[in-house]
């Protein structure tokens, strides 16, 4: 459906009518599929991520708007204005449609919006179809000065041009080295009306031609020095059709009139397809006052469908990145577009099918900005793939306090304590190391690459040792040595008192600062330990045991963030069971947590959010502690032979691996020691 402007006489409206969780999931509902426009879209992408156009303003300057309609209740019209004297209420149906499209309440009542947490500011401009331009610049103008985010105008003006094409996409008309635009419309003029940050959003028209209507003029218009004379912030929507999957048919294309054509080419600095996208325009069902359908809803077709829906999409990104101003946010909603389509041809369909899932998403590479301003920019470091990777990357919105921006000045923020749990020193997973706490009932084993272990006791006291088996690599410590004193309370219960040190290069207890900056300072630390362990027989053949052990680390690790590590604090524990089934086999099980940290402090220079200048906010201190602790549960087998022969065989179960919540995994482990 669109509207006519009128330029120098009256025309008739030209109506054709046609008969939560953060999870994408919990968004898809019966009212969100019901208007056919957030599905294609990808609305539940931003929805997930939190993004649904709170405290954004839409200004829908068209027929006026139901005011009775339930999707519009509960303080959704913040302000409006009667531009005809007929009074706000909607006479023909086409701007309730507009505005249902762009922000309907979500209420499970009838459609949803693609903005529905937007405000909306209604302009009525036509009481039956017929607009003047100085209508609508009077009511841009007032939607400039209340500061609208995105003034939406669903109509086109039909310049009827003789037209002949010179490039691709490109056409010459009457007006082609005139130093005019075609229907008289005056740049100057819509600038002086679109003041402020204020994001203008036109339909491209209805006839099928290969060129929008003459408006499309307006957003390639430039001054003497080649300036954009409205700025960069307006956009023109034609319309895409769901179900043929392809540019509806009634929609006006991507094409250009050029202003200057010297030599047979075109001299235009820009294109109509730069400032061109696509959104759902077919058979949209959306809000209509009650005398078109009792329900109060409808379903319509046409580039005015369309363009709401990219008002709509404005208003999200708004809403989270308030620092963009008007440019940025039209340059954001055109670049994200999906060009994926069939038959896609930047002439025809511009910059394709607006997309909020891209659009919600980190754009031109992400960064730590640990100085200055988002908007005028400031000191900037390159954010280590480790850092926008880490728990589930990016762009799922504020889920702590590590801040990075992307290339247009947008903050994201990911769980920063999450990139000290990793636990990784760089060696690949081995057998023996995994099977090291069966066997001698430490859990500091697990650190560097400790496979072998061998004790010697004299009396009470024992001392142990684990060796790393890649003697060659120097950034493996080869030896952690463990001294332990025996207790006898009882005749069927001994307490074991234990001590001992490692230590590890390039990492603290597996863990590094590579994920925070560049320049990372590889220094070794030292882990000191000591612990308490509990041996009871339950009779001849049952024992129950049980672990406690507390560690420090220290550590010089450090790098362009982070200059200092306070003393790491750690513990670790378990409990089993074993039962011998006879003098050389036995089976066991046991439960146990792999040593957690539960106090690291680090001082530093981190960025963690915006003030409201927008100024980069930095704290000297951060929580390297990772969120939740991993447990694991084996059952095991061993076999001893006397002719020294041994066999250990394990089925291990991992909970919140490396201290991500919720992540398991399984182990299975077989080692043989055969002697010949």
């Amino acid at each position: 459906m669109k509207l006519k402007i009128l330029v120098a006489s009256i025309a008739l409206l030209s109506a054709q009518v046609h008969s939560q969780s953060n999870t994408t999931k919990y968004w898809n509902t019966t009212e969100y599929y019901k208007s056919r426009t957030l599905p294609a879209i990808n609305a539940d992408a931003a929805y997930a991520r939190g993004f649904t156009g709170k405290d954004s303003t839409i200004a829908i300057l068209d027929s006026g708007i139901d005011t009775k309609n339930v999707d519009f209740q509960n303080g959704k019209i913040s302000l409006s204005k009667d531009f005809t004297g007929t009074g706000i209420q909607d006479k023909i149906g086409h701007g309730t449609h507009v505005a249902g499209i762009a922000a309907a309440n979500r209420n499970n009542i009838g459609i949803e919006g693609v903005a529905f947490d937007a405000n909306l500011m209604i302009g009525k401009i036509t009481n039956n179809g017929l607009i003047s331009i100085s209508t609508m610049l009077s009511a841009l103008s007032w939607a400039s000065a209340n500061n609208a985010t995105v003034a939406n105008i669903s109509a086109s003006v039909s310049g009827n041009l003789n037209s002949s094409l010179i490039s691709p996409g490109i056409y010459a008309t009457s007006f082609s080295n005139t130093g005019k635009l075609p229907a008289g419309l005056n740049p100057q003029q819509w600038a002086s009306a679109l003041t402020g940050q204020t994001v203008l959003v036109m339909a491209a028209g209805n006839e099928g031609s290969k060129v929008p209507g003459a408006q499309a003029s307006l957003a390639t218009a430039t001054d003497s020095k080649g300036n954009l004379i409205l700025g960069g912030r307006m956009i023109i929507v034609g319309s895409w059709d769901t179900n043929a999957n392809k540019i509806s048919s009634f929609s006006n294309q991507a094409g250009t009139l050029c202003a200057v054509v010297y030599a047979g080419k075109c001299q235009d600095k820009y294109t109509v397809s730069q400032f061109f996208i696509l959104a759902p325009g077919n058979s949209i069902t959306s809000t209509v006052p009650t005398f078109i359908n009792n329900s109060g809803l409808y379903s319509m077709s046409g580039t005015s469908m369309a363009a709401p829906a990219v008002s709509g999409a404005i208003a999200i990104l708004k809403q989270q990145w308030p620092q963009l101003t008007g440019s940025a946010l039209t340059t954001l909603v055109l670049t994200t577009a999906n060009k994926n389509i069939p038959g896609y041809d930047p002439n025809v369909m511009g910059q394709g099918l607006l997309d909020l899932n891209k659009a919600t998403q980190p754009t031109g590479g992400l960064s730590l900005m640990t100085a200055g301003n988002v908007i005028n920019g400031g000191k900037t470091a390159t954010a280590s793939a480790a850092l926008i990777t880490t728990s589930g990357s990016a762009g799922t919105g504020k889920i702590s306090n590590v801040m990075l921006v992307d290339g247009i000045g947008r903050d994201y923020y990911v769980a920063g304590n999450n990139l000290t749990a990793t636990g990784s020193t760089g060696v690949d997973f081995n057998v023996k190391q995994s099977a090291m706490p069966y066997m001698s009932r430490n859990n500091y084993s697990q650190f560097n690459n400790y496979t072998n272990h061998t004790s010697s006791r004299v009396d009470n006291i024992e001392m142990s040792m684990y060796m790393d088996n890649s003697l060659g690599d120097p950034n493996l410590a080869p030896v952690m040595t463990e001294f332990s004193y025996y207790k006898n309370l009882e005749s069927n219960t001994t307490v074991k008192f234990t001590a001992g040190s490692f230590t590890e290069k390039n990492s603290w207890l597996g863990n590094g600062l590579t994920g925070y900056g560049t320049a990372y300072d590889a220094n070794s630390s030292q882990t000191t330990f000591a612990g308490i362990g509990l041996d009871y027989n339950v009779d001849n053949l049952t024992q129950v045991y049980a672990t406690v052990m507390n560690g420090v680390t220290n550590t010089r690790a450090s790098n362009s963030l982070i200059n200092n590590v306070s003393p790491i604090m750690s513990w670790t524990w378990n409990l089993g069971v074993e039962r011998k089934l006879n003098d050389n086999n036995l089976i066991g099980i046991m439960a146990y947590q792999p040593p957690t940290v539960y106090s690291a402090q680090a001082t530093g220079n981190i960025p963690v959010g915006l003030d409201s200048n927008y100024d980069v906010v930095t704290t000297n201190k951060i929580d390297l502690r990772p969120i939740t602790p991993e447990y694991r549960f084996g059952v095991y087998y061993k076999l001893k032979e006397k002719s020294g022969n041994n066999t250990l065989a394990f089925i291990e179960n991992r909970q919140n691996v490396q201290g991500q919540d919720g992540v398991t995994s399984n182990v299975v482990g077989l080692l043989t020691n055969i002697r010949f």
